[in-house]
């Protein structure tokens, strides 16, 4: 159940171990069970362990949840923990689960002339050196050498040669030969009977029995056994021939020269029942069964029944108790729950009920349980519950509780000091004091008061109070529910960019059909940066278009924001899929080129809308511009120079087509002479392709120049496009800029820089895009106005309160003293101003404080 990591820490040897035994004494790593970050620290090391930190880690840490019918995967967090266990290890030389020792001669391993192959994974096999061989490396590879080495060489000419590692060299001669190389004759070894040889002493020849033999009467009888042929544990037979039969004893086997014992746990598990016994080694051949820990029963041979270790307290009342394989307690949870080891937790309604039940927000949470569908078959989200005795009047549930909710789960620690995006798609900044506002009203502070409480789909914490600033949806929104998603797209000034390039296209798609739609439109700025594409499919590739608008249409459903969470993946129109992911500070985002989520749930008679900051891109469609315009190139060249007898026998270069035509004279060097002779060649044709853009695009992976293709820098100046440009605009004079898209005259504005700028007393704005006023912050002092025209004076005079910082007191036209927001900022200059860029993005920091 838990991930093992396995760390060494030392090795041991001593007589309580099983002999041929060194035990090696280990520390696992090991982790607790992954759950919800919001309560892994009420979770407990597995049982012998020890918590190794107090910092939760959650890398690669993934729980399994059933949320709303589906199963998902949820990030989590895990303790970390160390146990320290006996791992099995043989001692050095020794082999197999048994560790019995590796083969021996004269006692000595492998005859010290080899290396074991020990270990409990090892086979006991030695691995000899050059020269040597034999089950324990007792022989000379070569027979005719003998020596510690195997490097001495038998001089034996009619005789067996003493050889081996611990032969001597010495000849048994073949009767009747006698001497030191047994190349002599000798007259009193003719009557020598079988097996034996000749040997010569003190001058004098003699039979003798060759090793292995004994004389027995005046014949030699074979005596191999005396050699200690076999394995200890083996009998040995002596046969016909000087030959021999080695056997294992009775509970060991092998071939018997080498003998292990018979481990019958090795087998089928001893016949032992599998689930619920261990097979125990008792001696070689025996063994008997016993009870896993846990398990009990009188005969083990016949299987052994799980004893329960559940207890009455063994788990809170929430889990239920069940006794693992391993004998001991597990408190588990149902697929819709999530636990800590010993309770369980269900959804985030289930734990509002609970918590406004008992505890210490007992009865302050009634006003506070709602969205019963969201809470309870939806997420995981990040919950901010109000402190809310009773239920809020005039304000829509569904709208009250996006704002409360964050996708993705966080604790507290997690918050702190960062932005996050509601379900209701409203930015919020958490501060680091368990505070946070939202980016509308940065002057209302919530506050969370309790915090990590864990559910089976989220995070909850309990805040202040419920979040009411938020202005809800507009009151014609009842209206608009009434058109259809192709009316609104065209009384809708925010959709105008997506509903020209629907209208234009020749799509034959009709939005304002029976439906239902799901519509994902992107926002005008965003169309805007991907005008150079439209444009060219426009043109010259529409069905690419219409597959693109296709591909931001799905049929047969009106997906909300919750339900798009909810998915991984979604068909569109143009049968291309679209991927969802969560960041995890709520926020949506389509595909890898990460569009995001702007704004949604905007709800139609036939459908549904969602907005988003970028144009999905379906791969079938792409290159979306002919970016790629390689150059064929064709090369004619001479082919192989021979001669002219063998013409017809040359042949051109690869890749090359030989040209029809008469031979071609040449001149080659011929061999051995190495002399310039006249030959004959044929034309070659060579044809290569070189990698290259197309007009208007640069670079390895041939971008389009800025301006698009189509208008590269704007049509104001050059782009150094091709394969090896840098995409960068030489610039007629009238202009300059990377996009020459400014005035070379710092007093001149617009398209063809021919206006004169309306700045005053400050710095012209000299884009030819711009209205030729001044830019902002350049005023001289003294002056304000977006011509820096007007006189700043002092207000305080005249009004209660002065103007806001971002905002200066000018004249106005009738000689009044006013406040006026400065250049980029609206409002009335007195309390506030707001941005104007940030109005363009959902008001995202709109107010300035």
């Amino acid at each position: 159940m838990f991930p093992l990591l396995l760390l060494v820490v030392m090795v041991t040897c001593n007589a309580q171990h099983p002999q041929g035994r060194c035990d090696e004494v280990q520390t696992v790593r090991l982790f607790s069970p992954c759950t919800s970050c919001a309560i892994v620290q009420s979770t407990s090391c597995p049982r012998d362990s020890r918590l190794v930190t107090k910092a939760t880690e959650s890398t690669n840490c993934r729980y399994k949840v059933e949320i709303g019918g589906k199963v998902k995967m949820v990030p989590g967090c895990s303790h970390t923990c160390e146990k320290k266990v006996m791992k099995p290890r043989c001692c050095p030389d020794t082999w197999g689960p048994l560790c019995v020792p590796c083969p021996t001669w004269n006692g000595r391993m492998c005859n010290w002339h080899g290396t074991c192959v020990d270990g409990m994974t090892g086979n006991g096999t030695c691995v000899c050196e050059a020269g040597f061989s034999g089950f324990a490396c007792q022989e000379c590879k070569n027979k005719n050498t003998y020596g510690e080495h195997c490097d001495s060489q038998c001089k034996c000419v009619h005789g067996q040669c003493n050889n081996g590692p611990s032969g001597d060299g010495e000849c048994y001669c073949q009767p009747p030969y006698t001497g030191p190389r047994c190349d002599q004759v000798s007259t009193s070894c003719k009557a020598c009977s079988a097996y034996s040889y000749c040997k010569q002493s003190g001058g004098a020849e003699a039979c003798e029995c060759l090793p292995g033999f004994k004389k027995v009467g005046h014949t030699c009888t074979g005596d191999m056994c005396s050699r200690d042929v076999c394995d200890q544990n083996a009998d040995c037979t002596n046969l016909d021939g000087g030959h021999y039969q080695c056997r294992c004893k009775v509970g060991y086997e092998g071939n018997g020269r080498v003998c292990v014992p018979l481990n019958p746990c090795a087998s089928n598990h001893g016949d032992c029942p599998f689930n619920s016994t261990l097979c125990v080694y008792t001696a070689p051949g025996r063994s008997h069964c016993v009870c896993r820990h846990g398990f009990e029963g009188s005969t083990p041979e016949m299987g052994c029944t799980l004893k329960s270790a559940c207890r009455q307290n063994t788990c809170h009342r929430t889990a239920r108790c069940q006794t693992g394989m391993d004998g001991l307690p597990r408190c588990t949870c149902g697929a819709q729950e999530i636990g800590d080891g010993r309770r369980c937790y269900g959804n985030i309604l289930d734990r509002l009920l609970e918590l406004n039940r008992d505890g210490p927000q007992k009865g302050n949470l009634t006003g506070a349980i709602g969205c019963l569908l969201t809470l309870s078959k939806h997420g995981p989200f990040t919950a901010f519950i109000p402190v809310l005795r009773y239920p809020l009047n005039g304000v829509s549930e569904s709208f009250l509780c996006k704002n409360h909710l964050v996708l993705q789960q966080n604790v507290l620690k997690d918050l702190q000091g960062k932005d996050f995006w509601t379900l209701g798609l409203e930015g919020l900044r958490f501060r680091n004091n368990e505070k946070f506002l939202f980016k509308k009203d940065p002057y209302t502070m919530y506050s969370v008061i309790q915090s990590d409480i864990a559910a089976s789909n989220g995070i909850i914490h309990i805040i202040s109070g419920p979040i009411t600033n938020l202005q809800p949806p507009t009151s014609d929104s009842e209206q608009i529910a009434k058109q259809t998603v192709g009316e609104i797209l065209v009384n809708d000034p925010k959709y105008k960019s997506f509903q020209l390039i629907w209208d234009n296209s020749g799509i034959s798609f009709n939005l304002r059909g029976p439906g239902p739609f799901t519509v994902f439109v992107p926002t005008n700025s965003a169309l805007d940066k991907f005008s150079h594409n439209t444009e060219y499919m426009q043109d010259q590739a529409r069905h690419k278009l219409h597959t693109l608008l296709r591909h931001h249409v799905t049929t047969g459903s009106m997906a909300s924001v919750e339900e798009l969470a909810a998915t991984d993946s979604f068909q569109s129109e143009a049968n291309d899929r679209i991927y969802i992911n969560i960041r995890q500070d709520g926020r949506l985002e389509f595909d890898e080129a990460g569009v995001h989520l702007e704004a949604g749930d905007i709800v139609a008679a036939n459908g549904i809308i969602h907005v988003i900051d970028g144009v999905l891109v379906p791969p079938s469609i792409l290159p979306i511009m002919p970016h790629r315009c390689d150059v064929t190139e064709n090369r004619i060249m001479l082919g192989f120079c021979k001669s002219c007898d063998h013409v017809n026998e040359t042949h051109c270069p690869a890749n090359s087509i030989q040209l029809e035509g008469s031979p071609l004279g040449c001149a080659y060097l011929s061999i051995p002479d190495n002399v310039s002779t006249k030959g004959c060649t044929q034309l070659c044709n060579i044809t290569k392709t070189r990698s290259d853009c197309c007009k208007g695009f640069y670079g390895n992976d041939c971008k389009p120049c800025v301006g698009g293709f189509q208008h590269p820098c704007y049509d104001k100046g050059q782009c150094v496009d091709g394969i090896h440009g840098n995409g960068s605009c030489i610039c007629e004079p009238e202009y300059t800029g990377l996009a020459c898209h400014i005035c070379t005259d710092e007093k001149k504005y617009g398209e063809n820089c021919d206006l004169d700028c309306r700045c005053v007393h400050g710095v012209c704005d000299h884009k030819r895009n711009s209205s030729g006023l001044c830019k902002p912050g350049s005023c001289q002092s003294g002056f304000s106005g977006d011509m820096c025209e007007m006189k700043i004076t002092e207000c305080s005079e005249y009004q209660t309160e002065t103007c806001h910082y971002l905002a200066d007191c000018v004249q106005n036209v009738t000689g009044q003293p006013a406040c006026v927001c400065r250049a980029g900022y609206e409002g009335d200059g007195s309390p506030a101003c707001l941005s104007i860029s940030a109005l363009d993005t959902r008001g995202e920091d709109a107010i300035e404080t």
